[in-house]
């Protein structure tokens, strides 16, 4: 403990050292002349410290050098290369998220604006199943001032099936069909839910989305929904909500639909 603070003073963190009243018979004693004597290499090396530190960074330097040079066919170049590429996507990543921490960042007098007078609900109807019905059910529970169940027909044949289908079921909305000619999806509902969206109106978007069960039914059904979502999330007014169906395992019920004979 003394040499480490001797060896802070010599550095210059403490104060000066307070001298008894008597030094002299404080010096005559073998303690404290082998303290004074510690102290004064210490803080001879300590004024070479920064010297010393600069010679050593310069002999590192070199040694780097040469071995890169000597061994760069060697595989030293992966280091080269590695090493910016890493501090420059660390920097990046750095930098990424000051900029989301400046946007997200909430302002002491901000207040909550008021609610829009409108809000309409669409809700993507792929097919007439228990993940629609689903969908349709949350959408009467927000209690909007419209429902809009809409089908994007990419496949004609498909759409004139589920049309007569739901003229079968009792549901208290029409279907909305709405032609592809181009069979792209995610730019056909883009443009059909842009002509809901007005300054006075929030439009909201239901996506029915089927939970399977296992890595391989996953596989086997695609992921239609993400697209949808992307695209319909980056638009004014509009808020996508996504529906969750779980589907049971293999051996469990399944709940299944009944149309209405008519």
């Amino acid at each position: 403990m003394v040499v480490a603070g001797i060896w802070r003073l010599a550095a210059g963190d403490l104060a000066p050292i307070s001298y008894p009243a008597e030094p002299a018979s404080l010096l005559h004693s073998e303690g404290a002349a082998g303290a004074v004597t510690v102290f004064l290499v210490l803080r001879a090396f300590a004024s070479g410290t920064t010297a010393l530190t600069g010679v050593g960074a310069v002999v590192t330097l070199v040694a780097l050098v040469v071995i890169v040079v000597g061994k760069f066919t060697q595989g030293a170049w992966m280091v080269v290369i590695a090493i910016p590429l890493l501090v420059w996507l660390l920097l990046r990543i750095q930098r990424t998220y000051g900029r989301e921490l400046v946007q997200l960042q909430v302002e002491i007098s901000q207040r909550l604006a008021p609610p829009k007078p409108r809000h309409e609900v669409v809700v993507l109807i792929e097919d007439l199943d228990q993940a629609a019905l689903s969908a349709l059910q949350y959408a009467r529970q927000l209690n909007p001032l419209s429902i809009t169940a809409m089908h994007i027909a990419v496949d004609p044949d498909h759409a004139r099936e589920l049309g007569r289908l739901w003229s079968k079921v009792h549901i208290p909305f029409p279907l909305e069909l709405v032609d592809a000619p181009d069979r792209n999806l995610p730019a056909t509902v883009e443009e059909a839910v842009g002509e809901l969206v007005r300054p006075d109106t929030e439009v909201t978007v239901l996506i029915p989305r089927r939970r399977y069960v296992g890595f391989w039914r996953r596989v086997l059904h695609d992921q239609t929904s993400s697209g949808l979502t992307a695209v319909l999330g980056a638009m004014e007014n509009v808020n996508v909500t996504i529906v969750p169906f779980h589907l049971a395992g293999q051996g469990q019920a399944q709940p299944r639909l009944h149309p209405v004979r008519g």
